[in-house]
């Protein structure tokens, strides 16, 4: 019969003396070593994914909020300066302007007031194309201040800062010229008090535009 405990023991002095165990030991650690660096591997390539996902969805947000910012800008400026003046329009040109302002359906009520009492025509059309605008000047401003709030995580705090300031002072020309009274001519110091905010607001627009590029470069 054989005796087991003996070669047992004899066996393990053979591998004890000539090292194998060693060798075993060292295959096994070096396996686990190579495992963990594949783990670590892996969670980096997950971060370095993730890190790339937002700077991605980051330079699409400062994108598209400064292409909102800009219409906001652009809108105002034609509310303050591009006025229609309808006493140089034939009233051909006067229905286009009010197909493009959606309000073609009073084309027969203001053509009839064109050649029975031009001056209430006049004061109408003002009327209508000040309501439209300040639509679109709501709608615009609206848009932008929605888009930062609901991506502010993206923004860096001093960007988000100037943002706000920056369309606040837009909102200040928005407020003067809805306060402009239908019908009546701006006022010369009305007119000039807006351009005077936009002036100082071209620049601001300017600054922002170069602290969105420099948080998109690569720190």
């Amino acid at each position: 019969m054989l005796n087991w405990p003996n070669i047992i023991q004899t066996v393990a002095t053979i591998i004890l003396s000539s090292g194998v165990l060693g060798t075993i030991i060292g295959l096994v650690a070096k396996q686990k070593l190579a495992t963990k660096l594949e783990d670590i591997k892996h969670e980096n390539s997950i971060i370095l994914h993730q890190h790339s996902l937002f700077e991605n969805k980051k330079h699409q947000v400062y994108t598209e909020f400064y292409h909102k910012l800009l219409k906001a800008h652009s809108e105002l400026t034609t509310t303050v300066i591009a006025r229609p003046d309808f006493r140089t329009q034939t009233i051909s040109e006067i229905g286009k302007h009010l197909e493009n302002i959606g309000v073609e359906h009073l084309y027969d009520e203001i053509y009839s007031l064109w050649f029975s009492d031009y001056e209430k025509a006049i004061e109408k059309l003002k009327a209508l194309d000040f309501d439209f605008l300040n639509i679109q000047l709501i709608q615009v401003f609206n848009e932008a201040n929605n888009y930062l709030l609901l991506n502010e995580l993206y923004f860096e705090e001093d960007i988000v800062e100037e943002a706000k300031k920056l369309l606040g002072d837009l909102q200040i020309i928005s407020n003067n010229t809805q306060s402009i009274r239908r019908g009546i001519e701006p006022r010369a110091e009305m007119v000039q008090a807006q351009r005077d905010v936009k002036k100082r607001t071209d620049p601001q627009l300017l600054d922002l535009k170069k602290k969105l590029r420099e948080s998109l470069q690569p720190k």
